[in-house]
């Protein structure tokens, strides 16, 4: 997760959970890097900012947040409302991979500098180049680390066709940031 933002550990505190001030204070301290996220997963500027503001509506409504997991969870419920707003384009996106073959013998998640090379881009550029089932793999397995098979559930795609988008995903990384003059040797 160290792409969502400074690797600061959390204040001490005198209970293990966050109270709902905490809560809505991260949503403010992430908010740029929230509205990012939700913003490569939907393409759309006011779905984004949308899926941002009803991440944080949860706040008044959740029992406990344990205190280190504040921020993670922040990130997976900003997340989770993205791909809420996009639901039926994600699933439109599901026969594209139905004859995708891979011939990758592993799918590595992203690292930092990927992660901060990609958040440099224009989030059009991305949608342009990614359907909604693949943007959506990047971010949560290949930039926040979730499982294939946490995907797969989250979005209530079969596991095999969420593999085959962060394949596509992982080949669009690399065309969008080889190096022009290595485009033989890779």
């Amino acid at each position: 997760m160290n792409w969502l933002g400074s690797k600061e550990q959390q204040p001490s505190a005198k209970s293990q959970f966050a109270t709902s001030g905490e809560i809505k204070s991260i949503f403010g301290e992430y908010s740029e890097s929230l509205y990012w996220m939700a913003l490569v997963i939907t393409a759309d500027t006011e779905l984004a900012k949308q899926s941002v503001v009803n991440a944080s509506e949860l706040a008044s409504t959740v029992g406990r947040v344990i205190r280190n997991w504040l921020r993670q969870w922040v990130y997976t419920a900003t997340a989770r409302a993205a791909v809420q707003a996009i639901k039926e384009p994600i699933l439109d996106a599901v026969p594209c991979y139905s004859d995708w073959i891979c011939n990758h013998s592993s799918h590595d998640l992203l690292e930092e500098r990927q992660i901060n090379a990609l958040r440099k881009l224009d989030t059009q550029e991305i949608a342009r180049d990614l359907d909604p089932l693949a943007r959506t793999v990047l971010v949560f397995h290949g930039c926040h680390h979730a499982s294939i098979s946490a995907c797969a559930m989250l979005l209530r795609v079969p596991r095999k066709y969420v593999l085959r988008a962060y394949c596509r995903a992982l080949q669009w990384e690399l065309e969008s940031f080889q190096d022009p003059s290595q485009a033989k040797t890779r």
